[in-house]
Formats: structure tokens, C-alpha cells, sequence
């Protein structure tokens, strides 16, 4: 299976009062041309699909767009995740309906999600600190590290399958 990973789209990004979104959309359509060249079964996104956790419509429709060619006309699987600069709940809209149309959007809970695509298992972990972690697990933990070791203890691998840890973190 061809599975192609990317990150850090930053949809919606305005840079020196000029957006980039006509820039973002070229680079969406060139990365929807490297998954048909390349045969590609399952994108992975990895956070900071968005520039603000309140991006613009444009960036929504964008976005939007972009996934509906991918799962819809090339019926290719996405998972992806919240980043530090998404939104989770708002990137987790209708995620229940999209999973059964291919795209697995992991992590809405702040949990780690187990997408499978055949034999692959992908583990989708959003962006999450020391203070959601400690939260999460109703206890303090001396560094990210820590926290982070005892959140990824939860899972548990199947040793028959490729594992994958997708996450957005530093």
C-alpha cells in the first residue's frame, strides 16, 4: 500500500497582508496529482490543516474541495488530525458520516484514534500539551515527555500489522 504523509498546511494563511490561498490551492492540486501518479491508497495529514483555529470560509471551502476530490472522485482514504493552530471540534464536524465516505479524522477527544485501512493501523494522535494530557489522565506529570510516554502506553500494537503513530507535536 502507498500511503503519503504530509503536514503544516496552514489554509487560510495571510502573509505582509496578502493571502496565499490561491498559492495553497496550487499546492493542493499538485499534492492531488502525486497521489494519482503515484497510486497513492491513503493520505495522512498531520495537523495545522488550518492557519487559526476560526479559519475563513474561503479556507473551509478549500479545504473542502480538496477532500471531496480525494475521497469522493479518487476515492482515496484520509486520516488527519488537529495542530496546534486547528480547532479540533471544529475540524471534527460530522466526523461519524465522513469515516464511512474515507476521511478519519483521529484524535477528537484528545485520545488516540486506530484508523485501519487493510492491514495498515494507523495510530492518529492530534496535538495535545502537558496541561491536556495531565487533564486527560487526572494527573500531574513532570515534563511532556512523561505525560507524553504514559498517553502512548495506551496503545496496544497489533503485531501483524504495519503500525503507524501519526501525530502533530514538537
Amino acid at each position: 500500500m502507498k500511503i503519503i504523509h504530509t503536514a503544516d498546511l496552514h489554509l487560510g494563511k495571510v502573509l505582509n497582508e496578502r493571502s496565499l490561498l490561491d498559492l495553497q490551492e496550487e499546492m493542493l492540486n499538485q499534492l492531488l496529482e502525486a497521489v494519482k501518479e503515484h497510486g497513492a491508497e491513503v493520505l495522512l495529514i498531520a495537523g495545522d490543516i488550518y492557519d487559526r483555529s476560526l479559519p475563513s470560509k474561503e479556507a473551509v471551502d478549500l479545504l473542502s474541495r480538496f477532500l471531496t476530490t480525494l475521497c469522493i472522485d479518487l476515492g482515496i482514504q484520509v486520516v488527519m488530525i488537529a495542530g496546534n493552530h486547528d480547532s479540533p471540534e471544529r475540524l471534527g464536524y460530522a466526523a461519524a458520516l465522513l469515516s464511512g465516505m474515507g476521511l478519519h479524522i483521529g484524535g477528537l477527544e484528545k485520545s488516540i484514534t486506530k484508523v485501519e485501512v487493510k492491514d495498515v493501523h494507523i495510530y492518529a494522535l492530534p496535538y495535545i500539551d502537558k496541561r491536556g494530557l495531565s487533564a486527560l489522565h487526572e494527573q500531574d506529570f513532570g515534563s511532556l515527555e512523561e505525560a507524553m510516554g504514559h498517553h502512548l502506553d495506551g496503545i496496544s500494537l497489533d503485531p501483524h500489522a504495519y503500525n503507524i503513530l501519526m501525530t502533530h507535536h514538537y
